[in-house]
């Protein structure tokens, strides 16, 4: 649930117990997490293989449009209710894919020149190994000025 993004009171009220308690759970199921087990360099090198996965991935599907196109599903509904699908298949690359490379980019030199936390790709994958568990998406925030100092004093 809380990976889901359940508030902890709302967890507790479903269960029957104290949201205290729910934080305690919490916090015991990520000490426990086999990524908390690594050393820092270990979890670097699992932090940059999910980079350059990311990267391989995104460029592989750009290559096969560039050389196949791609297919757009368009699925409209009439104003009787009636609903129709229509599937297009475009020569070129989605744009979107480009834009998904850029900005994975732009993270990563950010990330490169300390602009972000140097935790943050072992946070990204600490999520993404819990939600990719659970067959969910990751959406990754950039830390704000308050969080990045206070990760620096408890450095």
């Amino acid at each position: 649930m809380h990976i889901n993004g359940a508030p902890q009171f709302a967890i507790a009220a479903e269960l029957g117990i104290t949201q205290g308690r729910v934080s305690h759970y919490i916090k015991e199921a990520a000490k426990a997490h086999p990524i908390n087990k690594l050393s820092m360099e270990e979890r670097m090198a699992i932090s940059e293989e999910r980079w350059n996965l990311s990267e391989r991935e995104m460029r592989e599907a750009i290559s096969q449009q560039r050389h196949q196109g791609r297919t757009v599903t368009e699925t409209i509904t009439e104003p009787n209710g009636r609903v129709t699908t229509k599937t297009i298949h475009q020569p070129g690359v989605d744009p979107a894919l480009l834009r998904a490379l850029s900005t994975h980019h732009d993270r990563r030199a950010r990330q490169l020149n300390n602009q972000l936390s140097p935790d943050a790709g072992v946070q990204a994958v600490q999520v993404n190994v819990v939600r990719d568990f659970l067959q969910q998406g990751d959406k990754q925030g950039k830390l704000s000025p308050e969080q990045w100092n206070q990760q620096a004093i408890d450095v």
